[in-house]
């Protein structure tokens, strides 16, 4: 089905769940917003996506999927009653779930754009065939985006996050007291919510030592809930914390590290999106599909023959045993700059 691209005045992309897949999908939303300089652009996320969509110049509407608004029976009805009454000409699913395919199959949109899932292909007129090679994300979302119209030959892989001025200046006050300077610090991210991308609190905090001593300052990242107090208790050097912050404050936060060492979690694709180099420690997941194309950023894959198997769970997790406190300082060496000076 051929798009006719005048016809087209509001668009939807649908992308619910993870803050890092969210960020990824913004090349694909800013390539729409090119090819449809005049249509409204709104985007469907979770609740807590909005603070890192907000202030986005390519972004007309944030719609937020609420779970407790919008969970169960009653509330998925409704949710597709209120995309239904916008009356959006195109839909853009960049997810594929149960749930997103619903919603666009019911949305009322002369043209429903998503993948070729064998089961829920059917939601769609206009339909994404996946790439033969595991690429980076934002690629994926850009060849769907290219589905729609957009021209993406000379599309950014790029992300970014707005960052208010509030933001920044609460940030620059932190580091002030701390007696940091911009880009002086390493931001350590040891936490993450899967067994199979877990480098374990004692690498980490091992690893920090190691920073330490060879005369960097290191502050903590670390998110609501985290075992932050039994993480400082294994480290012997002194770390630094950092402070609560918001979305936008830890963008700001971020934007001044000179360097993040962290497992494949949102703060790595954040770090990206601030242009602040990254080093990540890979287990289940699959690097090609989460690396952007920064020669400053690298990455730590031990290699092991079930790798990457993209699981939750393990009962062995040697990908992760596999790499040593020595091996993630041997790669810091070996770092464009040697940013953790390692000798």
């Amino acid at each position: 089905m051929n798009i006719d691209k005048a016809a087209v005045k509001n668009i939807l992309i649908i992308r619910l769940k993870g803050l890092g897949d969210i960020l990824l999908s913004m090349p694909a939303v800013k390539a729409l917003k090119e090819a449809y300089p005049k249509a409204g652009i709104s985007v469907l996320v979770n609740r807590e996506a909005e603070p890192l969509l907000l202030g986005l110049p390519f972004i007309d509407e944030i719609i937020l999927y609420n779970r407790q608004k919008h969970g169960g029976l009653f509330g998925g009805i409704r949710m597709l009653k209120e995309i239904h009454n916008r009356k959006f000409d195109l839909v853009l699913d960049l997810i594929g779930n149960p749930r997103s395919a619903l919603i666009t199959a019911l949305s009322g949109a002369k043209y429903k754009v998503g993948t070729m899932h064998r089961i829920r292909q059917w939601a769609y007129n206009i339909k994404v065939e996946g790439p033969k090679e595991i690429l980076y994300g934002a690629r994926v979302h850009l060849l769907a985006a290219s589905k729609c119209a957009a021209d993406i030959k000379n599309a950014s892989l790029e992300t970014e996050i707005n960052i208010p001025a509030a933001a920044e200046e609460s940030i620059d006050s932190f580091l002030f007291k701390q007696g940091v300077q911009n880009q002086e610090a390493i931001g350590l991210n040891p936490f993450t919510n899967f067994a199979t991308r877990d480098w374990g609190p004692e690498n980490f905090s091992a690893l920090s030592d190691e920073l330490v001593r060879a005369g960097n300052k290191v502050i903590l990242l670390w998110g609501p809930g985290e075992e932050v107090e039994h993480f400082k208790s294994l480290t012997r050097e002194k770390i630094l914390l950092a402070p609560d912050t918001d979305i936008k404050r830890l963008a700001a936060l971020l934007k001044r590290l000179k360097f993040v060492i962290t497992t494949n979690t949102f703060i790595k694709h954040a770090a990206a999106a601030v242009k602040t180099p990254t080093l990540t420690i890979y287990g289940a997941t699959n690097p090609l599909a989460w690396e952007s194309a920064d020669s400053r950023s690298g990455y730590m894959l031990a290699g092991v023959d079930c790798q990457p198997c993209e699981k939750n769970e393990c009962a062995d997790l040697k990908c992760l045993k596999s790499v040593s406190v020595q091996d993630v300082l041997a790669k810091l060496k070996d770092m464009p700059g040697n940013p953790a000076k390692i000798k």
